[in-house]
């Protein structure tokens, strides 16, 4: 199908414009459920997640009040008043007041207060954190009712004590246990009061809505701890208390219960206290959306719809077929790797990875063209400048020249151990074609080379040094004797006549390298300079100054070729003290 482009998009834009109105009919008919189904579910998992953090605050709480209510101290107290005998003896009675005076100091963020009271008055300890003097107040708790547990018990404050003492306090909870038993002459308790603050951290950072209000609540309705920051419990009708209080009384364990009642939605869950549980309360208008606001932006969603939908009708072809068009007419343009230029793309991100892509490719093919131009004159080149090293017709005019010398003076030792080392230095050279060789080999090239040189001048020394593990890896052939036939003619000749080469082989991590020294006058600072440009020189391109060092950029461009452009040639030099010249190859063991 030859549509259009404006006629394709159409026709693929339509049906998702008929699901959008489709999904705004049904976003308007289950909205408002949905949200405020949300809203409940949200409400009771928050009571959940209090009532559990709350909990796990109230156990913590109890095993450390344990660790000083069931101390040995108070241990022996209650078996001796059990007994008859006298409560504590004076050492056991500092004990037990400095472990309570300490727990209720250190812990002073959880404990409001510390007690200890026996009824016939031979023991009040007293120990509060707040300013308020309660001091009196042990003598009026009515502790007989839990003489028979003779366990830590959650207690509230205000049923153990009488109304005028109870009100105004900063705490309602309170942890006890009892000593003695209901027939001892004398009985008493102690007593940890705990912090409002502990219990009321835990709802009051859990607002569920701007009005809502969570409080703890006893079983019979009345509100222990109301939430200060809202008056929605306030609010609450007598019949709302009524059913709530009703609705209560059904829960079992730990059980979540949510109802709406009159104009509120109500979520309710004991805590581990008995008789106590936290109650959250939500105005149930602000459980739902309202119905015009709703309205207004459903017709809102409509009309944006249709909008952008018209929009969509004359913006997106325009903006998909430009950039396509021009794209086109500047590939038609490109009619073979030698006339391809860059190609200009303005347009949405497809279209412009498009063009860099065909830009990319025809970098590649400029590049891949010119790679097999250069390495088809590179490998030529290199091959007649490796003969041009290899066939060096004055070295060997020159040693013949000096054999003919040696053999007129009778001196045929000398004139047949230099032959000896001029075959030797040529079959090395040649080594049947090969290119690689191994280091010894290399090694005994370079070793025939400078006894040749030695026999003819003798105003040097030469030493060569090889660890016997890198004798037999392999190294590109004839990379050495250019090197050192610079350190001989211009290294040591022109300033010594006792001057000494060293050729040293050394694996240096992953890298074989080979040092050629020489203690002569060294490299002048602008020759050394031109040097260095003409080792930057791409391969096997000679420029007029790159000849007067052709043997060591010589030496570089085969050694790039054969392991890889980052190979290069270093040269330290320091005038009158010599110079050393570093080849570093691959370690390679074949």
């Amino acid at each position: 199908m030859n549509l259009p482009i404006r006629t394709a998009l159409t026709i693929m834009l339509f049906p998702f414009f008929l699901f959008l109105i489709f999904c705004c009919f049904v976003f308007y008919f289950s909205g408002i459920h949905h949200y405020s189904g949300l809203v409940k579910e949200n409400a009771q998992t928050i009571v959940h997640q209090s009532r559990d953090s709350l909990n796990r605050e109230i156990e913590n709480i109890q095993e450390m009040a344990e660790g000083i209510l069931s101390a040995r101290a108070f241990y022996n107290m209650d078996y001796n008043l059990e007994n008859g005998n006298n409560p504590i003896t004076p050492v056991e009675y500092l004990q037990l007041d400095t472990s309570v005076t300490q727990f209720v100091r250190h812990y002073s963020v959880y404990m409001d207060f510390g007690g200890i009271y026996l009824s016939d008055n031979s023991i009040y300890y007293w120990l509060s954190n707040q300013e308020s003097d309660d001091s009196g107040m042990l003598r009026n708790v009515d502790y007989t009712q839990y003489l028979s547990e003779n366990t830590l018990e959650w207690i509230q404050l205000d049923e153990l004590l009488p109304e005028e003492m109870s009100e105004g306090k900063t705490c309602h909870f309170a942890i006890i246990k009892t000593v003695g038993d209901e027939e001892s002459k004398v009985s008493g308790f102690g007593i940890m009061g705990i912090r409002d603050d502990v219990f009321l951290n835990q709802i009051q950072n859990s607002r569920l809505t701007f009005s809502s209000s969570m409080a703890f609540i006893r079983r019979d309705g009345e509100i222990i701890t109301p939430d200060s920051e809202n008056n929605t419990l306030d609010n609450l009708t007598e019949s709302d208390r009524k059913n709530i209080e009703v609705k209560m009384k059904e829960v079992r364990g730990e059980e979540v219960l949510s109802f709406e009642t009159g104009d509120y939605y109500v979520v309710y869950t004991p805590i581990v206290i008995k008789d106590i549980g936290i109650l959250a309360v939500i105005p149930t208008k602000e459980l739902y959306m309202s119905l015009n606001d709703f309205t207004h932006i459903f017709l809102f969603t409509i009309l944006a719809a249709v909008f952008i939908f018209i929009v969509l009708y004359f913006v997106i072809p325009n903006y998909f077929s430009t950039p396509v068009m021009k794209l086109l007419g500047q590939m038609r343009q490109i009619n073979g790797p030698n006339d391809a230029g860059m190609i200009g793309v303005d347009g949405y991100r497809e279209i412009n990875q498009i063009g860099t892509g065909i830009n990319e490719m025809i970098g590649r093919i400029h590049a891949l063209t010119e790679s097999i131009q250069h390495e088809m004159t590179a490998k030529q080149a290199t091959q007649l400048q490796y003969l041009f090293a290899q066939i060096n017709p004055h070295f060997l005019y020159n040693t013949l020249d000096c054999i003919r010398e040696l053999c007129v003076c009778r001196e045929n030792e000398k004139a047949a151990e230099m032959i000896d080392q001029l075959a030797a230095f040529y079959r090395i050279g040649v080594s049947k074609g090969k290119s690689y060789i191994t280091i010894e080999d290399e090694l005994r090239h370079i070793t025939s080379y400078l006894s040749i040189l030695q026999t003819r001048f003798e105003d040097f020394q030469f030493r060569v040094e090889v660890p016997e593990e890198l004798k037999y890896c392999y190294t590109l052939r004839m990379i050495l004797q250019p090197i050192v036939e610079n350190a001989v003619y211009h290294g040591i000749r022109p300033y010594k006549t006792d001057g000494i080469v060293e050729i040293i082989v050394r694996k240096e991590e992953e890298l074989i390298a080979f040092h050629v020294k020489d203690d002569g006058g060294g490299i002048a600072e602008d020759v050394l300079e031109g040097i260095c440009k003409s080792l930057d020189e791409p391969i096997c391109e000679y420029t007029e100054k790159s000849y007067g060092v052709y043997g060591i950029k010589n030496v570089q461009d085969r050694i790039q070729l054969a392991y890889g452009k980052q190979y290069k040639i270093q040269i330290e030099t320091e005038p009158d003290c010599g110079t050393e010249i570093i080849v570093s190859i691959p370690y390679k063991e074949k």
